[in-house]
């Protein structure tokens, strides 16, 4: 889990050092385009840790984090 977080964290940190720089480079529309690029794929990663995270309880299965046994 440990190592899930580091790498979301890492991710988020690329983004955002890939917005600046493409913002600079060439232009606010540009960095707005690259982070909203680079948003996409990082915040499913995202969600999906903060999902294990609050199902870390649940029995081992890959599909346990989009339901709960009521």
């Amino acid at each position: 889990m440990k190592a899930l977080r580091r790498t979301v964290f890492w991710q988020s940190g690329a983004v955002i050092l890939c917005g600046l720089v493409s913002w600079v480079a060439a232009g606010s529309v540009a960095g707005i385009s690259s982070l909203l690029g680079g948003l996409v794929c990082a915040l499913p990663s995202m969600l999906v840790v903060l999902l294990m995270h609050l199902f870390r309880n649940q029995q081992a299965h890959p599909l346990a984090i989009f339901y709960t046994n009521s």
